[in-house]
């Protein structure tokens, strides 16, 4: 890492700890001394707490832009803070991402209002839980009795992924998304016979999604520009190579997902082409 490259990193990391995240276009937002997970902070509209399938995020009147409300609770900001405590040691920022994710569960009590709307969100949510985990690891935050406490909230993300995985219209990087959230989910945090089931499962879906979304070079069959991050940022951050899932989890990887050289020689050519498109 240069030094560019490091002081950019602590400058979006202190900002991170300031509460101060991206919003789309709207740019650094700040979310004040403790994040409002269920507030949408540029329509200023507080989502309600109501059974989530019946929060309607299309209805500006009740929930504001619904992916303004989405944004800072997929938690993309934690492993950015992971990354800081590696890179500095301080356990500041590993504590403000324990913080950020024990705010989120008391303030997002299950099956209720926005958060749990959506199955892609709760998957990019898990997928960066993950990852921040993986990274704060060493600051010795991670106790057994918090991972306990932790664990049925991580279940519940998996089962509501799993038993709506999307069809339809949704399902080209929606689907990536989600079996990518439960796949990663369960390699780090499951440990029981159900867990590796879905793992298995998650597997075969990413397999079977890779290979009908993507031509034999690499190359998306459904093109769309808007879309393509989706797949091209959560395919290898997903854990397919398991660094992410820790050793433990990479070890179930390895169990759940058979070494199959066709298949990786396919994401093998299908990186190298999406890099190429993103520089054209």
């Amino acid at each position: 890492m240069s030094e560019a490259q490091r002081s950019a990193l602590l400058d979006r990391a202190e900002r991170a700890l300031r509460n101060e995240l991206r919003l789309f276009g709207h740019g650094y937002v700040d979310l004040g001394p403790e994040v409002q997970w269920n507030y949408e902070y540029v329509a200023q509209v507080e989502a309600p707490l109501d059974f989530a399938p019946a929060v309607d995020y299309r209805d500006y009147r009740v929930s504001g832009d619904a992916k303004i409300a989405w944004e800072p609770s997929r938690h993309q900001h934690l492993p950015l803070l992971g990354r800081a405590y590696r890179v500095t040691g301080e356990p500041r920022f590993a504590e403000k991402a324990v913080e950020q994710i024990e705010t989120w569960i008391a303030q997002c009590p299950y099956g209720r209002g926005l958060q749990w709307r959506s199955p892609l969100e709760l998957a990019i949510r898990v997928i960066n839980w993950v990852v921040a985990c993986s990274l704060i690891e060493p600051a010795g935050l991670l106790t057994a009795a918090r991972r306990a406490q932790w664990q049925p909230v991580i279940e519940r993300h998996v089962w509501e992924i799993a038993r709506r995985y999307s069809r339809y219209s949704s399902a080209n990087n929606h689907r990536i998304g989600e079996a990518a959230g439960v796949l990663i989910a369960c390699a780090y945090f499951g440990d029981d016979r159900r867990a590796a089931r879905r793992l298995r499962q998650s597997w075969r879906i990413l397999q079977a999604e890779i290979e009908r979304q993507t031509h034999p070079d690499g190359w998306q069959r459904r093109a769309g520009v808007r879309l393509s991050p989706v797949r091209d940022g959560v395919l290898p951050a997903g854990g397919l190579g398991g660094a992410a899932a820790g050793r433990d989890g990479a070890g179930r990887l390895r169990r759940a997902t058979p070494a199959d050289g066709a298949f990786r020689g396919r994401l093998a050519r299908r990186w190298p082409a999406a890099a190429l498109r993103r520089s054209r």
